[in-house]
């Protein structure tokens, strides 16, 4: 991550000087970056990927926010001379290629539609993440399932979701439902949705499950399905995108959600600029990332439904795996006898009690392993290791890769 300080002679402008600490110089190779800081979850995943490719190239990243842009972009550009320019959320993602002077620009988390035909893009994978919410609900043996729109229903990445999410279960023949809320405002007002939610919700067979747009609104789901006395995820198992732990830890139901690979998004806009700068006759391109997984919590805890016993020892796995826990233990929180346990437990989670714990322990591991400054010592004493060695020897095991290899390949790095 780079290092965030005030640079005086430039407007207020956030300064990160990719790579470690120093003084910044003019002279430096500048690539500056249109990033809104508002408290978003994704917001340091992105910085974070862009400096990391930056590091390699010796690049000074300059962000700068809409509400230290005193300077509109013409004066930007004349100011900073950058060699290169990244637009995520923020006004200037929404200007024409010609408006950054034969600079090379690469707009990120933005579809080809909202942006110049001429400009590179980088998305994420929308029909990857509708794929994987999907076999999470179906995980449930629902009787049908739905998907539920973002409150401002006219957003691209919305209708990419939604289209993919109709296309996909239509070549499956699994019936489905489309929440297709009426209003004349751009963005519905939350009241006036949740009241056309509750009919929606009502109409649906039992049990059903429910891909939401964004984290955001599978809260307003969860909100629903409240005030209709459906219980998640007995009746109704949700699923959102984003993994905004905000959001989803203080639903009334913690929230499953797809969680999105935003650093290597933003190293992959990074690398096309790179690219763009090598070679000044590079077209413009689109490219997706896809996401990095799931994460799972009680709106589609499935098991909830039939056996609480496997449902607290998922509890206990999933709190505890990664300080040495043992197959025992949790066999020690049923009322039954230790086979019975273990066949209660595969039943339910397809799974045995150990083959949990030890993928609990592997997903902790690659999200540690994600952090390029995290040693491997370290990652094995986090994950409940008494050695680097025993830790590499089992994570070998699990993916034929060393953990180094692994890190290589998925980071980049």
């Amino acid at each position: 991550m780079g290092l965030f300080t005030r640079f005086q002679g430039a407007e207020n402008c956030y300064s990160i000087q990719a790579g470690g600490f120093g003084i910044i110089r003019r002279r430096m190779d500048t690539l500056l970056t249109f990033c809104e800081e508002d408290g978003r979850r994704s917001f340091p995943m992105i910085i974070d990927g862009i400096c990391r490719f930056a590091s390699t190239k010796r690049w000074h990243v300059e962000n700068i926010t809409s509400r230290d842009r005193t300077m509109e972009i013409g004066r930007l550009l004349d100011f900073w001379k950058p060699i290169g320019c990244i637009a995520e959320i923020s006004p200037v993602s929404t200007l024409p290629i010609k408006a950054f002077k034969g600079v090379p620009v690469v707009f990120l988390n933005r579809s080809p539609l909202e942006t110049d035909g001429k400009a590179s893009v980088v998305e994420m994978d929308h029909a990857a993440c509708v794929k994987l919410a999907v076999e999470e609900l179906l995980r449930g043996k629902p009787a049908m399932l739905g998907y539920t729109p973002y409150l401002i229903p006219s957003r691209t990445w919305n209708i990419a979701r939604q289209d993919a999410f109709a296309k996909m279960l239509s070549e499956r023949g699994v019936p489905f439902s489309l929440f297709a809320p009426r209003s004349k405002a751009k963005r519905i007002p939350r009241i006036d949705f949740i009241r056309q939610m509750r009919s929606w919700l009502k109409s649906l067979p039992k049990p059903c499950g429910i891909l939401a747009a964004n984290d955001e609104t599978a809260s307003v789901v969860i909100a629903a399905c409240s005030l209709e006395g459906f219980k998640v995820p007995q009746d109704v198992s949700v699923i959102g995108v984003d993994d905004d732990s905000t959001i989803c830890m203080n639903a009334e139901t913690s929230l499953s959600s797809i969680r999105p690979n935003f650093t290597k998004g933003a190293y992959m806009a990074a690398k096309l600029i790179d690219r763009a700068i090598r070679h000044p006759d590079w077209r413009g391109r689109h490219v997706v990332y896809p996401p990095e997984g799931i994460t799972r919590r009680d709106s589609t805890r499935f098991v909830l439904r039939h056996d609480p016993e496997v449902a607290a020892a998922i509890d206990l796995i999933q709190a505890k795996a990664c300080t040495g826990l043992g197959a025992d233990e949790v066999r020690r929180r049923f009322t039954c006898s230790r086979r019975s346990a273990d066949e209660r437990f595969r039943a339910a989670t397809r799974q045995s009690i150990l083959e949990m714990i030890h993928s609990v322990r592997l997903s902790r591991m690659q999200e540690l392993l994600s952090n390029p400054d995290q040693g491997l010592n370290a990652i094995a004493n986090l994950c409940g290791y008494a050695s680097q060695n025993a830790a590499c020897k089992f994570f070998r095991l699990k993916t034929g890769m060393t953990m180094s290899d692994w890190r290589q390949k998925h980071v980049g790095i």
